[in-house]
């Protein structure tokens, strides 16, 4: 699809894309929900159980959903990268087949890097405080003010077009990606914002809505919830459960770190009869 851009005024353009994208997003109606899958934890690959307590792990991968099964050969939607606003979300999966209660509380939780350096999980206010400080996240919200964002909103084809209308091939790319991880995806789907004000509120609740709490667990019960850690090269979490009766019980998960493939640069052309 093709789409009329103004050599004279680039706003008249903008506004046909808009108008035309606002069409589109009229069309489209309510989404419906994605299906929530249940798994088994210890179908996952990062899985353990100890004394009938079993405990998954899905560490944020930028490339798919933290609820994507690990099992979808679907390719991952791309978003805002949480790693590199400092923050490694990890999504703990706890299935309670012992026979009594088990009482979970995330702040015994920690991660231990390639270092040998063990850290304690963020809090939700932490956790959000470290990315809103980042230049990742500041990056993102002068995305939106160039206008990439909000027409990515719209989907990643009408996305890419009030980008490419407002700032050129840069913005439409990244009006693209955007507009793609904002339809469809569930989870830490941070999508779009018309201020920097507003795209903090949503850091702030989409973390504070999926952390983990703590529970006490029945008997063949399921707990599921996201705890956040440092952005380090994790290498194992440590889960520390107790019983009702005071019992302790340790799990221990060896983890990865996924991240994308390098992307080798491009190769500069050699000035004109160089090396001739």
């Amino acid at each position: 699809m093709k789409f009329w851009r103004s050599k004279r005024n680039p706003m008249v353009s903008l506004l046909v894309l808009l108008a035309f994208s606002c069409h589109l997003a009229s069309c489209a109606g309510v989404q419906a929900p994605q299906p929530k899958v249940v798994l088994p934890a210890a179908s996952y690959p990062h899985a353990a159980t100890v004394k009938g307590v079993t405990v998954a792990a899905v560490v944020f991968d930028p490339r798919r959903s933290l609820y994507a099964s690990p099992f979808d050969p679907k390719p991952a939607r791309s978003g805002f990268d949480w790693f590199k606003a400092g923050v490694c979300p990890i999504r703990l999966i706890i299935e309670n087949h012992a026979s009594q209660v088990v009482l979970v509380d995330p702040t015994q939780f920690t991660a231990t890097d390639a270092g040998g350096v063990t850290y304690q999980p963020y809090n939700a206010q932490e956790a959000s405080d470290a990315v809103i400080a980042s230049e990742a996240f500041a990056a993102y919200v002068r995305g939106a003010v160039a206008g990439a964002i909000l027409g990515a909103a719209l989907g990643a084809a009408a996305g890419a077009a009030v980008g490419a209308a407002v700032g050129g091939g840069h913005w439409a790319g990244r009006g693209a990606a955007i507009g793609a991880a904002s339809g469809g995806t569930e989870g830490l789907v941070l999508g779009a914002g018309a201020n920097r004000a507003e795209l903090e509120l949503r850091v702030r609740g989409l973390l504070s809505m999926h952390q983990m709490q703590p529970k006490a667990l029945p008997a063949e019960a399921r707990h599921d919830g996201l705890v956040y850690f440092p952005a380090k090269d994790l290498r194992q979490l440590q889960i520390l459960l107790t019983t009702g009766s005071g019992e302790p019980i340790k799990v221990e998960i060896p983890v990865t770190v996924p991240r994308p493939p390098a992307v080798p640069a491009p190769e500069k052309e050699s000035p004109a009869g160089e090396g001739q």
